[in-house]
């Protein structure tokens, strides 16, 4: 460890703190053979550190490895950043989702052929906003609920050790999380 930090020194990098938990990685033992490190971190330079307002990571929840993934936030305040339209997987599993694509392609577009496509494009990315919304409710909002739940089981778990029914919980709220 000694090496490590004298390294880090050498090229001038920085720790960047991560909070949700000291830990990003368990053995995934019970018990007195339980081990838990901080093995995963973040690191930049000052340079880094003068072009971003706020640096901060996230220790998430984890749900398949032993390593929790971690997550590097940022805020820039000239980030003005417009979202992209992100197409959902789990649409392509409902019945619906081939109908709406159908019924955007049949509306008439007159113009050029790049022009139809792109207003094809538009229309089907609104249907399928709206379909979104009364299909699938939020569904961000019930994973995002569902970690919320699992990050507050592995705290108690961190803090008070295991117990059966905390481990019945997180692998119940640990299949909705990772539903996204």
């Amino acid at each position: 460890m000694n090496d490590f930090a004298t390294w880090m020194d050498f090229c001038q990098l920085l720790n960047i703190t991560c909070t949700d938990s000291p830990y990003t990685r368990t053995n995934n033992i019970i018990e007195s053979a339980r081990t838990d490190k901080r093995l995963d971190r973040f690191m930049c330079n000052g340079l880094f550190l003068s072009l971003w307002k706020q640096v901060f990571g996230h220790v998430l929840p984890k749900l398949k490895s032993d390593h929790h993934p971690i997550l590097l936030s940022s805020i820039n305040p000239s980030d003005t950043h417009a979202y992209s339209f992100k197409f959902l997987s789990m649409w392509l599993h409902h019945l619906d989702c081939r109908h709406i694509v159908s019924s955007a392609w049949n509306i008439p577009v007159l113009c050029n052929l790049m022009h139809i496509l792109t207003q094809k494009l538009k229309i089907v990315k609104s249907l399928f906003k709206v379909w979104n919304k009364n299909i699938f409710e939020n569904i961000h909002e019930k994973v995002n609920s569902a970690t919320s739940f699992l990050i507050n089981i592995q705290s108690l778990i961190s803090s008070y050790g295991y117990s059966d029914f905390l481990i019945k919980k997180k692998k119940k709220k640990k299949k909705t999380a990772s539903h996204e």
